[in-house]
């Protein structure tokens, strides 16, 4: 397959396999995932925002969950990538897209960049734009407080935190409590509205001192480093 007429960036030589075929074995991860078939411009936008907002990534298209190469058979899938970053994915994402030769089979990968401190979010399958990141080798939907967290670093709003008396008491409740803590955990220890506590969680977020993760498929919270959220000021 040639993609003749196509915005291709790299078409790598036969011999340069070895590189592509180390990185299917190390398997899918953070900034990995396979794709056996694409034809669904909706849940591959989940994909793109996902790495988009946590650093950037590659999709494999071709490639089966368990490593093996299929490879493509048509060009239609680059039309629905493409697809998926026009009409899906707000602000749009600079792809890159290179076509691995791979024993007789062809390999598309999207290389999808880190894109900063706005949020990509996609245009879901229920109607609303909602932003995705990537936890270990899957996409999740991101939860309130890092989407409030980013739009506020983007917006550069951060100055307006202060210390109010629920970061205070967050911070105090992080320092004697570093593992992960669900928000309605946090809500059972804090003494305030659940509003407040996601308002200041997403303060954190705005100044890269949370980490977000999911347990029993509830979303957590742990602080980066509760040393450093002892000294947290305004901004």
């Amino acid at each position: 397959m040639k993609f003749e007429g196509l915005p291709i960036h790299d078409t790598p030589r036969p011999r340069q396999w070895h590189h592509l075929q180390k990185r299917i074995e190390a398997g899918e991860g953070f900034h990995l995932d396979f794709k056996y078939h694409v034809d669904d411009a909706a849940r591959i936008a989940r994909s793109l925002s996902a790495f988009a907002n946590c650093g950037g990534g590659s999709l494999l298209v071709g490639v089966k969950d368990n490593g093996r190469i299929i490879g493509i058979q048509t060009e239609e899938e680059y039309y629905v990538i493409e697809s998926a970053n026009q009409r899906h994915l707000r602000p749009r994402v600079p792809l890159r897209f290179v076509v691995w030769p791979a024993n007789g089979k062809t390999v598309l990968e999207v290389k999808v960049p880190a894109v900063g401190r706005r949020p990509v979010y996609v245009w879901d399958t229920d109607r609303k734009w909602r932003a995705y990141l990537r936890m270990g080798d899957r996409n999740i939907r991101a939860p309130l407080p890092w989407v409030k967290g980013m739009v506020l670093k983007h917006r550069n709003d951060v100055r307006r935190f202060s210390l109010t008396p629920t970061i205070q008491a967050l911070i105090r409740y992080f320092q004697t409590h570093p593992a992960p803590a669900s928000l309605d955990a946090l809500c059972r220890h804090i003494p305030a509205h659940r509003m407040e506590i996601m308002n200041a969680l997403a303060a954190f977020v705005a100044f890269d001192l949370l980490e977000i993760g999911v347990e029993n498929e509830s979303y957590c919270y742990a602080p980066r480093d509760p040393a450093e959220m002892m000294t947290w000021r305004r901004g």
